[in-house]
């Protein structure tokens, strides 16, 4: 692992993410992981790829705990 990039997803304290983007050399891309939610992972040929590809599964995560 080259380096992370850490973002937060969330207008609230309560529902708060951080998202650590990083390269990966075994997939030959970068990978999107949310640490708080197992199994929210994305992956793309750039960090904004990445990062868009997790953001659906971590709004769907949050759907589900609301519901």
């Amino acid at each position: 692992i080259d380096r992370f990039i850490r973002l937060t997803l969330g207008d609230a304290a309560a529902s708060r993410y951080e998202i650590v983007i990083y390269w990966s050399e075994p997939d030959d891309a970068y990978m999107a992981s949310v640490r708080d939610l197992p199994g929210c992972m994305g992956d793309g040929c750039t960090y904004h790829e990445a990062l868009s590809s997790v953001v659906p599964w971590v709004e769907s995560r949050l759907l589900m705990r609301s519901a």
